[in-house]
């Protein structure tokens, strides 16, 4: 069954259905986006008229050279930078949607917020497992050692389950937390026979997966997917992982254009120098994936005072300070990067006509720019 923008549920499950964008303000945020939601924005935005996602789309491509959303628009994708590059998109968007007789996209922060989480999921998914690969690595790596293809009755293999007699899904979640879990008693095993740990990439995780589903006899469990929530990661996070993941060994400082599923891989390939490994459940092992995949592009945190100056350079107090005439009381909200895209989307109209009876120009936002700002505007009462 093919989904918005012809991608798959599954291959969206891969990379997170339930994708938890984070994005940084006065304080960390974490928000439930969703990539199927951001898929749909992306459509009603009128977005695909102009810009290919895996071949489909782009109407308007040649005439707007519009780059595709699944290449590599940006180095590192994080909120602010994100954010920069939609918002100093606006005034060419707003014009050839006049050109073309399109309607001006509306998006909420929540909308912008998914069709982050979307953008960004193009950019850091995984491709589909490969049964025949994922048996490879399985031969390559060791695992058939212990683990072998079919059950087996005597030496070495006999005291380990077979592949047939694994609990898997198509969750490869479920394949991530039994492995974790049963990392402790296949260090004992390794160190018994002098073996060295086996590392895998994402890559290798989600073929692996593929080929033990592909193995999977009758009699083996199926587990439903388990689909991760950053928040009760975090909290997971900071009770079992943090004191060793800090300063110079902090999640932020090591993680950079990680597919979803090379973080399993990562705990996988770090378990045989640990002392103690907490034994998690499907549940848990999905969503301490996914805090971990959104802390890589929460971006660099902003300085209120450098975005102050930039308030002022860029002659947005000129409107928004206080005596202008689009002046704004904060109250209790915090702004995000996806709140200044949202902004931009949804009052364009207005703040160009203020802007052309200012003499303004549309200031140009780079990414520390859009953090400094963020931390200015949630230092103001």
């Amino acid at each position: 069954m093919r989904s918005i923008a012809g991608y798959s549920k599954k291959r969206l499950l891969h990379v997170c259905a339930k994708a938890l964008v984070g994005c940084f303000a006065a304080n960390t945020v974490l928000y439930a986006a969703d990539i199927q939601r951001g898929a749909q924005v992306a459509r009603d935005a009128n977005c695909l008229e102009c810009h290919r996602v895996a071949g489909v789309g782009g109407r308007l491509a040649n005439e707007t050279d519009a780059a595709d959303l699944d290449s590599s628009i940006l180095t590192r994708y994080t909120a602010p930078a994100l954010a920069s590059s939609l918002w100093n998109h606006t005034p060419l968007m707003r014009g050839m949607a006049r050109i073309q007789s399109l309607p001006h996209p509306k998006i909420t922060e929540t909308e912008s917020e998914d069709l982050f989480a979307y953008i960004c999921s193009l950019r850091l998914s995984d491709r589909a497992g490969d049964a025949k690969a994922g048996e490879r690595v399985f031969e390559k790596k060791g695992c058939a050692e212990c683990h072998a293809a079919v059950p087996v009755s005597g030496g070495v293999a006999a005291s380990a389950p077979s592949v047939t007699q694994w609990n898997v899904s198509s969750d490869p979640f479920v394949l991530a937390r039994a492995m974790w879990n049963h990392a402790p008693a296949m260090k004992r095993a390794m160190e018994r026979r002098a073996r060295i740990w086996p590392k895998l990439s994402g890559q290798d995780l989600l073929d692996i997966n593929q080929f033990v589903r592909a193995s999977k006899t009758s009699a083996a469990k199926a587990i439903a997917p388990a689909w991760p929530d950053a928040r009760q990661g975090k909290a997971l996070f900071d009770a079992s992982c943090k004191q060793c993941h800090s300063g110079s060994m902090a999640l932020e400082r090591m993680l950079v254009n990680r597919t979803l599923m090379d973080i399993p891989a990562g705990m996988w390939n770090h378990s045989a120098r640990m002392m103690a490994i907490p034994v998690v459940s499907n549940e848990e092992m999905g969503s301490i994936v996914a805090y971990a995949w959104q802390l890589q592009y929460l971006g660099s945190p902003g300085n209120a005072a450098r975005g102050a100056e930039t308030f002022t350079k860029k002659r947005c107090v000129e409107c928004h300070g206080e005596s202008g005439n689009l002046n704004f009381q904060r109250g209790a909200r915090i702004f995000t990067p996806f709140a200044l895209v949202s902004l931009a989307w949804e009052h364009g109209t207005l703040m160009e006509q203020e802007m052309k009876r200012k003499k303004i120009r549309w200031p140009s936002l780079s990414a520390e720019d859009i953090s400094d700002v963020v931390a200015f505007v949630n230092s103001r009462p």
